[in-house]
């Protein structure tokens, strides 16, 4: 499963085509020098950051363990991540549906 490609989908399922491209920088609370030093590695938008694994930020620098420990839950408190399922395959009916060829009661 490719996690970049369920996170672009979630943005934009959540925010609509555009906002999969909004900037990490515009949310509440992301400080300046935290933006400057994620787009200094590429980092732009909510979903960069998202696609970053936990070594790969702590990689950043400029933005220590307490910093990634702050944006991280300023993106989980203000953008919802809507998980695609479309690729999990739907699990037959214990169930059988009836035939519709069998006889029915009181008929001969």
């Amino acid at each position: 499963m490719d996690r970049g490609a369920d996170l672009k989908r979630a943005v934009d399922e959540l925010f609509g085509e555009s906002a999969a491209h909004a900037l990490l920088a515009e949310l509440p609370g992301v400080e300046s020098e935290w933006a400057a030093a994620l787009v200094a590695v590429g980092v732009v938008s909510i979903e960069d950051f998202m696609a970053l694994s936990k070594e790969a930020l702590a990689a950043v620098k400029g933005i220590s363990a307490e910093a990634a420990d702050k944006i991280q839950a300023i993106v989980d408190e203000n953008v919802e991540v809507v998980e695609d399922r479309s690729d999990v395959p739907i699990e037959a009916s214990p169930n059988p549906p009836m035939s519709t060829s069998a006889p029915t009661a009181g008929r001969q």
